[in-house]
């Protein structure tokens, strides 16, 4: 069950994408099969789909997903790739898998990024998992 919601509004008769929200900074990793890459990006919103659940006590973050919109003139974050939020560590591959066991529920893998046009223009990419 996951709950999408819109960020970007059309601006009065100005027809204008308004990503005034858009003030978070993500990190995103991608795996390859030699190396991680790493790229901090700035100007982002990103929105975790999370609940807690459990015996009072012992609760528990149990993610459902995340929306990323990554508003640019290019997409920067595809399919497969790992979101953190805020600045992550520089890693190497090594480090890797520990890292996404202690990350906790501030790092997703998308599974799914959509780059989206305004008036023939790239506008924004919207990634995530469902």
């Amino acid at each position: 069950m996951t709950k999408r919601s819109y960020i970007w509004i059309s601006t009065g008769g100005a027809g204008m994408v308004d990503y005034s929200m858009c003030c978070q900074t993500v990190t995103v990793y991608r795996v390859m099969p030699d190396r991680l890459e790493r790229r901090v990006i700035d100007g982002c919103f990103i929105q975790w789909n999370a609940f807690m659940a459990g015996e009072p006590g012992q609760l528990q973050w149990l993610e459902e997903g995340f929306m990323l919109i990554q508003p640019g003139t290019e997409q920067l974050v595809f399919a497969e790739d790992y979101v953190y939020e805020g600045v992550g560590p520089e890693l190497t591959l090594d480090e890797w898998d520990l890292f996404v066991l202690t990350a906790g529920r501030f790092l997703g893998k998308v599974n799914y990024a959509t780059a989206y046009r305004w008036k023939g223009v790239f506008c924004h990419t919207e990634a995530g998992r469902k």
